[in-house]
Formats: C-alpha cells, structure tokens, sequence
C-alpha cells in the first residue's frame, strides 16, 4: 500500500513513457499483483530491458519483497546465506587480525601480554558493559593467537613459491592472510 494515500498503486497514466515501455510496466504490474499466467517472465523481461520502471511497477514489486502485495503475492530472494556467512567470517577475521595486531604493538612498547590483552579487551569492547566482562579479554586473547597463527602461516610461505613471481613482499603477504583467512575450520587444506 502507498503510505501516503493508503491505497494500492494503480497504473493507470504512462508517466512520460513510450508505448513500448509502458507495456512492459503494465505487464510486470499485473503480473506482480498475481494475474498474469507469465508472472516471473513478465518481471525480468522489465528488468532486462531499457524502460524506466513505473512508480507503481516498483511500489509492487517493493511489496512483493516486503512481504507481500495486498493480493499476497510474495518473492523472496534466496541463496545467499552461505555467502553472507563467509562474508561475515572474512570481516570478523581480519577484525581479529586487527586486535592482534593492536596488542602485539603493545607489546613491542613494553606491556606485558596480560596487559596488552587486558587493554585490548577495553579498547575493542562493543559496550561499557562488555569492558567489564571477561568475554572481552578471552577474545582479545583468542585474537592474538589468531594473529600469530596468520603470521606463522605467512613467514613459513612468503618466499620460495609461485607467488614470487607476479607480487611484490606486501602483496605476496596480503595474499597469503587471505588464504589463510580461507582455509577449512578444520585447518585441513
């Protein structure tokens, strides 16, 4: 529904377009709103050409994602949970690689591990309540050995493989943490 006026679009005027184009509009609308025998070829034949979209083609077709057209129909996009996981390990990873990169500096001015991850553990906290819990240091720490383990991988396969060829050092570095970032939980290749 159109929150403004509280009534269903209508395609009733062609907003400027050319016949051609209004008829893919008018095509999709109907199809969205559930009369149409061709409903999906209807839409990406739309999405596929030139047209502009109608106002009320893509209120519909907001809805059908949004749960629902008044006459219920619904599209959901699907597939992507898997990416969006690996995505979401990728950038809590090189967040790890962040914190120990943090403590690790730290250390090098004179702190102590314990203080350095202590520190840390205020420093990276997602609230002042979380400075005060002991989550925060066990993942600092956690960190740290994550940071290591990265640094290890990458010292032990800097040099002496094919990457040397077509990277230099900083490259051949980024692109190992990467893969190491990649690797099976198992640890297994």
């Amino acid at each position: 529904m159109d929150s403004d006026t509280n009534i269903a679009p209508t395609i009733d005027h062609k907003e400027g377009m050319s016949d051609q184009h209004y008829s893919l509009n008018e095509r999709a609308f109907w199809a969205l709103k559930g009369y149409a025998l061709d409903s999906v070829d209807a839409v990406i034949e739309l999405l596929r050409s030139d047209a502009p979209i109608h106002s009320a083609t893509r209120e519909t077709l907001a809805q059908a994602l949004d749960g629902g057209t008044p006459e219920n129909v619904k599209l959901n996009i699907s597939g992507n949970a898997k990416i969006r996981r690996m995505a979401d390990g990728l950038r809590a990873r090189k967040d790890w690689m962040k914190i120990g990169a943090w403590i690790t500096k730290k250390m090098g001015e004179g702190a102590t591990q314990a203080d350095a991850i202590a520190a840390a553990g205020q420093e990276f906290a997602d609230s002042e309540e979380a400075q005060m819990d002991m989550k925060a240091e066990k993942r600092c720490e956690a960190a740290l050995k994550y940071f290591n383990d990265v640094n290890e991988f990458v010292n032990q396969n800097v040099s002496g493989n094919f990457l040397n060829i077509c990277l230099d050092q900083a490259q051949r570095r980024q692109a190992l943490e990467d893969l190491y970032h990649q690797r099976p939980r198992n640890g297994a290749w």
